[in-house]
């Protein structure tokens, strides 16, 4: 696997796209700095993988993108592709086809691998292996264990010298390992130890959740055996109650039949009305129809009224509008008129002017033809003269460049003398400014150097003062804790208190619903306690009922409902009339009868006999407001209760036979010797007493959990407000935390600026004393060029007074020849002013000409416009004539128009005051029927109440048994009229049943499924937990072959590179000595290796004493072991022999071609021996700025 062909384009500077092709053997990268040589190794590294925008030269991945230069804009991508050829086919090449397969078998089935990676200015990436893409994984697992990577030996680079040398013991193994191939063992160990983790942490999850399915498990056992049970005593309830809900459902619906028919009669009643009203309504509509209809017209008509006013009087306006126009017309034409006859006179006297202006301009053009023949023969003269004096002048001049040659010269050595002064002046000024500088500089560093030690002290407390924030962070941070945990555990009892009150206010809502509509109560207490509702006079009668007031122990409910049974529905009213109304209600009727007694009633003809021996009187049990308490004394007079029937009969036999005495349990003898008992009544009564202790009890537990509400809501809020307190305080001091992180980091960077700023002043003032001894060599080297220019002036000077002399004789030569010339040239410019003269006169009379013939031709053009308007004019006064007279006839058919419209708007309006008058006659008659229809309403709506009142009945039913046994009406059990039904029966029946379905409690209705499901889902855990401990022990196998495999294959490369580099580090040393040695032998996961070097002639040493050189061939011995252990495909080398002498350098590149036999070598280099020993160079330059081109030259 080699690499074939390299090809970038708007990577770093190579903004165009460049290709190169890559021979076996050694190729070479040459150019002068700075020209993107790097920049080729480091798309070959940045495309085998490298992420870190450090290690290729930047500090962000963007850098690697064209930037732009000062010609070029610049590019949103950069891409490099790589082609590696595998000729050989030996399967031992590193490849991926399609990024998803064995990277092995893909490079060694193919005899060339393309990658290619580009990236966007936007921060995405895109990497392709044969153009299909892949992940970055895909591109890394193509060279893995093949000794080339972005972090491998086949990168040497002239910084990795220093690089391998500063590592650790322990970092340097890595270099090791890569020989060794063991990159992957360490990878899949690492991936096996985490899938391990992985699954351990499942597997504690997996027997916390088997755990607590068990615990849940036991618990629905025993929820689906009481499951069983509850659903054959519903099933029995259930039947009994339909039978009930059937009887009562075939009452009602008897009831509702009657009263639709007495509803039907009133309807029928109602319809015939309403038939009358409809009828006159009708009649009403169409008279109003009609009038809308009228004044519908109406509108129009004055519509059309308006309209033919409206036309009249724009008819008006626009006769008003023809005459005035027809008046300016006229007048325009008088002035047309006037003005043509002046135009007629200017023509006349413009034609006479013409002809004199031609006779003018011939006189003139003779003129000048006699004058331009003369002028000739003067010419003549003229030139003859000027040549003479052309050819004098040039003697002169000549004369005068010799002259100015001298003084050119003269005033050349003079500045010359002058500019050596000022330079003498300069250097000695800049020499006392320098010795000025030097002593600044001086006081500078001494200034640098405290500002260097008082920064330094102010880093010293600002990282003493950020440890102590680091405490109170630490501090804070636990605190808030804490108070997080105090917030969720008030917000759960918030939660709990909510969940609590919210199913108490729902089992409070639904005894209070029972309550409001008096289930369990007889018939008529219904009946008359929903007309109460809706009567005031009858809610004013009815105080209230024995259960509203009488309240006692649980424990004396049965006693007292035993005694008082249905008198417990006994309603008091305010007064006996109102007692008898109540009667005579329930009489029209079937609802049943009533008891009432009046709240006046007191104890009559009663007198207060002696307790009986171990009884109590029960109305000294009972707990009544205090306006009732005579009243429910006197009922319950001479009742007592006692604990068994056995002590009530020994009592009534010692004489208290008019006493009734009641047991705990419901066991009654009456004063008649009655005994009643048994088993519970079955009454409805015997559930009310304690329905509304129930009630009073659950609201009383309402208040009282709104309070412990409120309560934990206001901790809970307390507790909230603490967090925030302290999540508040966190964050500020986290924030002055990172501020003083800041401050450490800036001061931190002041002071190493502080530093360099010193390192730059003691150079700079090095730099000062160099320039003043230079100022001293210049001063001399002024002063000897200032004398040889004094010296060159005085020889001028003589040459220049010899010219002088001869430029005067010439001079008077040049005078008499310009005298002569004076005189030929005086005639002749005598000539050209009378030549001049004329032709100005003939120019002149030709202008003039052309103005007059112009003015002419506009004066008739002009004759021509106004007869052209003259017409116009008389046209439109025709036009205007014949509008107006049209105008004048259309005004008198409109106002007979006006006048017809008036007379039919007035004839509607008397037609609309008639429609008006039958309206209002029909709007009576309509009155007085729905007078007649809301007189016979009342009765209709008395019925539809009852009717609905039967409905709301039959629909409180039906919601019933939706909402119990999800049944329709329709689906209840039919009704038997002649077979016997004992409804206490049935009654006492559910109650039993009721109160086993009540000790049974609550049930889970869905627990056989919830168990069933569990049961699978333990089943499942269970089987996963075998295959989870199965997964542990199949990584243990794993991991203990990867560390078998690994420490043979470490130890195995760890001696062959010992052995490679005692031999190869004399040969390039020429002598000395060198090995590699383990720091722990035993441990040879985590042993680092150690370097010695001893080169010839000096002891063992530490490599920090190494020159430079040594260092850097110390390096390439251990790197050229490393890679004479296991040979890469190819090897990249960025200046690497930069350190190395000619001598080294003749035994590296020795050794180098010995290599590049296996392998392909790519180096970077400025050394001449080095480009020597290359197949093949590529030159990098930069013709245009900040962009690389590329040229390549074959050595073979």
């Amino acid at each position: 696997m080699q690499i074939k062909e390299l090809e970038l384009s708007g990577f770093k500077s190579f903004v165009d796209r460049v290709k190169l092709n890559f021979r076996p053997g050694i190729t070479a990268i040459v150019g002068p700095n700075g020209c993107g040589k790097s920049n080729i190794i480091d798309a070959i590294r940045w495309i085998m993988g490298e992420h870190n925008a450090r290690q290729l030269r930047g500090t962000k991945m963007e850098d690697l993108i064209f930037n732009g230069s000062e010609t070029r804009k610049p590019t949103g991508m950069a891409e490099v592709s790589l082609v590696l050829s595998n000729g050989n086919a030996n399967g031992k090449g590193n490849g991926n086809g399609n990024g998803n397969g064995n990277s092995t078998s893909a490079l060694g089935q193919a005899t060339e691998l393309m990658i290619t990676r580009r990236l966007f200015r936007s921060g995405e990436s895109e990497y392709y292996i044969n153009k299909v893409p892949c992940r970055l994984r895909d591109v890394v697992e193509v060279f893995l264990d093949s000794g080339v990577g972005t972090k491998s030996y086949s990168i040497m680079e002239q910084g990795k010298v220093d690089f391998i040398l500063s590592l650790k013991p322990e970092e340097r193994r890595i270099l090791i390992e890569e020989a060794a191939g063991i990159s992957k063992y360490r990878t899949r160990k690492k991936e096996a130890l985490s899938r391990m983790e992985s699954t351990r942490n499942n597997l504690a999850r997996l027997k916390d959740i088997i755990a607590e399915l068990q615990v849940q498990m036991r618990g629905l056992d025993l929820q689906v055996k009481r499951l069983k049970r509850y659903r054959v005593l519903k099933e029995e309830i259930r039947e009994l109650d339909l039978q009930l809900a059937a009887r009562r459902c075939a009452e009602l619906q008897a009831t509702a039949q009657r009263l639709q028919q007495e509803l039907t009669i009133c309807q029928d009643r109602s319809l015939h009305l309403e038939t009358q009203l409809r009828s006159c309504e009708a009649l009403l509509e169409e008279d109003r129809l009609h009038q809308v209809q009228l004044q519908k017209s109406i509108a129009e008509a004055q519509q059309r009224y308006y309209q033919s006013k409206e036309a009249l009087q724009k008819e008006e306006n626009n006769i008003s509008l023809y005459v005035h126009d027809l008046q300016t017309a006229e007048t325009q034409i008088g002035k047309i008129t006037h003005d043509l006859e002046l135009l007629e006179d200017d023509i006349s006297h413009l034609g006479a002017d013409i002809t004199q202006y031609q006779e003018h301009a011939r006189t003139a053009a003779q003129v000048i033809t006699d004058i331009e023949s003369k002028a000739s023969l003067s010419s003549a003269s003229v030139a003859a003269s000027k040549e003479a004096l052309t050819t004098l002048r040039s003697h002169i001049e000549n004369a005068h460049q010799e002259l100015r040659r001298i003084s050119f010269q003269k005033t050349e050595a003079h500045n010359a003398v002058l500019l050596n002064e000022r330079l003498i002046e300069e250097v000695r000024l800049k020499a006392q400014k320098l010795e000025a500088e030097h002593a600044a500089s001086q006081q500078r560093s001494a200034n640098l150097a405290a500002e260097q030690m008082l920064r330094e002290k102010k880093v010293h407390e600002l990282v003493a003062k950020r440890e102590q924030y680091e405490k109170d962070l630490s501090s804070l941070t636990q605190r808030r804790d804490r108070a997080s945990v105090h917030v969720k555990d008030a917000e759960a009892r918030v939660a709990d208190l909510k969940e609590r009150c919210g199913s108490i206010r729902a089992r409070y809502q639904s005894l209070k619903e029972l309550q409001d509509s008096y289930e369990g109560f007889a018939d008529g207490v219904k009946y008359l306690m929903h007309e109460a509702a809706e009567n005031a006079d009858l809610s004013q009668a009815i105080a209230c009922l024995f259960t509203d007031i009488l309240e006692t122990d649980p424990s004396y409910e049965r006693a007292l409902e035993a005694y008082l049974d249905k008198k417990l529905q006994t309603f008091i009213v305010t007064s006996w009339e109102q007692g008898l109304s109540m009667l005579q209600m329930l009489r029209t009727t079937p609802c049943g009868k009533i008891s009432w007694v009046t709240g006046a009633a007191t104890p009559s003809g009663y007198t207060q006999e002696a307790v009986p021996e171990g009884a109590v009187p029960l109305s000294s049990l009972v707990r009544v407001p205090e306006p009732y308490r005579n009243l429910i004394a006197q009922v319950l007079q001479r009742v007592y209760l006692v604990q068994t029937l056995d002590h009530a009969l020994c009592l009534r036999n010692q004489g208290y036979v008019t006493s009734c005495f009641v047991t705990p349990q419901g066991d009654l003898l009456d004063a008649t010797g009655i005994v009643t008992g048994g088993g519970d009544t079955g009454t409805a009564s015997v559930s009310l007493l304690a329905r509304s202790r129930e009630l009073r009890g659950l609201a009383a537990d309402i208040t009282r959990l709104e309070q412990e509400l409120q309560t934990a809501e206001h901790e809970k809020d307390n507790a909230a407000a603490e967090l925030q307190r302290l999540s508040d305080a966190l964050a500020t001091l986290a924030a002055e935390k990172q501020q003083l992180d800041i401050a450490i980091v800036q001061e931190s960077a002041a002071l190493e600026q502080t530093a360099k700023e010193l390192l730059i002043e003691q150079k700079k003032t090095a730099t000062i004393t160099d320039e003043i001894h230079e100022a001293t060599l210049l001063t001399q080297r002024y002063a000897a060029e200032r004398d040889d220019g004094v010296r060159k002036i005085q020889t001028l000077s003589d040459a220049e007074a010899s010219l002088n002399t001869q430029i005067n004789e010439l001079r008077q030569q040049e005078s008499s020849l310009l005298h002569e010339l004076e005189t030929v040239e005086s005639a002749a410019t005598e000539l050209r002013i009378a030549l001049a003269a004329a032709r100005t006169t003939y120019e002149n009379t030709c202008a003039n000409l052309k103005r007059i013939q112009e003015q002419h031709a506009a004066c008739c053009a002009k004759k021509d416009t106004l007869l052209h308007e003259r017409d116009r004019q008389q046209e439109t006064v025709a036009r205007l004539t014949t509008a107006l007279t049209q105008a004048r006839e259309a005004m008198d058919q409109l106002s007979l128009q006006t006048q017809a419209n008036e007379q039919s708007l007035n004839t509607l309006h008397e037609q609309l005051a008639a429609c008006t008058e039958q309206i209002q006659a029909h709007e009576e008659k309509c009155k007085q029927y729905r007078a007649e229809q809301q007189e016979s309403e009342p009765q209709k709506y008395e019925i539809q109440r009852e009717l609905s009142t039967i409905t709301v009945h039959l629909e409180h039913l039906a919601k019933e048994l939706q909402e119990k046994y999800s049944l329709s009406m329709d689906n209840l059990p039919s009704v038997d009229a002649g077979a016997d039904f004992n409804e206490a029966d049935i009654r006492q029946r559910l109650e039993q049943l009721q109160k086993r379905l009540d000790n049974i409690g609550e049930v889970n209705p869905g627990a056989a499924r919830e168990y069933e499901e569990l049961e699978k889902r333990y089943s499942y855990l269970c089987q996963q937990e075998q295959d989870l401990l199965q997964a542990i022990e199949s990584l243990h196998k794993v991991i203990t072959k990867i560390n078998r495999v690994t420490r043979q294959k470490f130890m195995e490369a760890f001696t062959a590179i010992n052995k490679n580099f005692q031999e190869l580090f004399p040969i390039l040393f020429n002598g000395g000595k060198a090995y590699l040695q383990l720091t722990n032998e035993n441990d040879l996961f985590e042993t680092g290796v150690d370097i010695f070097a001893q080169p010839p002639g000096k002891k063992l040493q530490s490599l920090d004493l190494l020159s430079g050189g040594e260092r850097a061939l110390t390096v390439i011995a251990i790197l050229f072991s490393i890679f004479l252990t296991k040979p890469t495909p190819f090897c990249l080398m960025d200046e690497i022999d930069a350190p190395l002498d000619d001598t080294n350098i003749g035994r590296f590149l020795s050794h180098l071609q010995n290599m590049a036999k296996q392998s392909q070598f790519i180096i970077v280099t400025h050394n001449k021996l080095s480009m020597q020993a290359a197949d093949s160079l590529y030159g990098v330059t930069m013709e245009e700025r900040g962009v690389s081109k590329v040229v390549s030259v074959s050595l073979n």
